[in-house]
């Protein structure tokens, strides 16, 4: 009798960022700072059973947007998460949550990549299971809490559309030379003819190839994008190592 190959995805949180800052808040309100065993942190979130399933998903949530930091098997509030949930200025908190949106791997992975265009694609979903490992039955699910924590970071609309002058737009932005070459032809879209690039090839395992294609002028930040992506891949790998 074959065997039933189980279709695993790829790590994501498994809630979105305004759970994530209401269990922080629980959290830090209970417990305070310190260090903490994962079933310590499971009771304060209502779940007898921090070792498996839903407690233990929820607290790996936490660690992914940066809110947890886990040593020695201990668990401890990150100053990013008092921030989030803790301060006093409005505009701190809100700078909080848009760094803590970039912690997931695959989040800010997303936000390089659109970013620069103005919008996610309405058919999000179909891209998280085609070009980032999530499975087809979990990528609905996969798109719903990024654009929700998006939404909830001030990022994103509801109509998947980025929104002017936040701090990780006026970062990650478009390259004032490129903007200015949309504006001076006329391309609003951002369809402009091919640039010269530079190829390359290497061999993976089982006769497999990998091919990276890079434009031949990069900046420092667009190396910083290219490793953000390499990480990605790494968490990946780790993660499904770890299972």
């Amino acid at each position: 009798m074959a065997m039933q190959t189980i279709e695993r995805s790829r790590a994501y949180p498994a809630l979105a960022l305004e759970d994530g800052k209401r269990m922080m808040g629980e959290i830090l309100a209970r417990l305070g700072t310190g260090s903490f065993s994962r079933e310590v942190l499971g009771e304060i979130l209502g779940y007898s059973n921090a070792r498996g399933g839903p407690g233990a998903r929820k607290i790996a949530a936490l660690a992914q947007f940066g809110f947890l930091r886990r040593r020695a098997g201990l668990y401890s509030p990150t100053t990013l998460a008092r921030e989030a949930v803790e301060s006093g200025s409005e505009a701190a908190r809100r700078a909080a949550l848009n760094r803590a949106l970039r912690q997931p791997p695959l989040f800010g992975a997303l936000l390089d990549r659109y970013l620069p265009q103005g919008r996610v694609p309405s058919q999000l979903a179909a891209v998280l299971w085609r070009d980032y490992g999530i499975t087809r039955k979990a990528s609905s699910v996969a798109a719903e809490t990024f654009c929700k924590s998006a939404r909830f970071a001030g990022v994103l609309d509801r109509n998947g559309a980025f929104l002017p002058d936040h701090p990780v737009r006026s970062e990650q932005g478009l390259d004032p030379g490129l903007a200015a070459n949309r504006q001076a032809t006329g391309d609003l879209n951002g369809d402009l003819a091919p640039e010269p690039e530079q190829r390359f090839e290497f061999a993976l395992t089982r006769g497999l190839v990998a091919r990276l294609f890079l434009p031949l002028d990069l900046c420092r930040r667009d190396l910083e994008i290219v490793r953000r992506q390499l990480d990605f891949l790494d968490y990946q790998v780790t993660e499904e190592d770890m299972a």
